[in-house]
């Protein structure tokens, strides 16, 4: 999942659908941005301006995930990027 979470309604149903077609112990890798305050880059009214680390691994969790390493990297802007990993459990 490559900074697609804004476009989903939901974002724990589109996880599970990842989940499911993962073999046992399957990874599956969200890149997405750090939460920020940056209005110009909403995309839609009552859309997220990005998303914190503990929201993303709860998430994954719902979704039959067990988190791995959740980084950050610098982006373009000011921004962070978030880069989780969670296996299938």
């Amino acid at each position: 999942f490559s900074l697609v979470r804004h476009h989903l309604l939901d974002p724990v149903a589109a996880l599970m659908e990842a989940r499911r077609v993962r073999a046992p112990g399957g990874l599956v890798l969200v890149a997405d941005f750090d939460r920020h305050d940056k209005e110009e880059l909403r995309e839609h009214p009552g859309a997220r301006l990005g998303i914190d680390r503990a929201t993303l691994a709860d998430w994954l969790r719902q979704a039959g995930f067990a988190p791995g390493d959740i980084s950050a990297q610098a982006a373009s802007r000011g921004l962070t990027l978030l880069l989780a990993e969670a296996a299938k459990r």
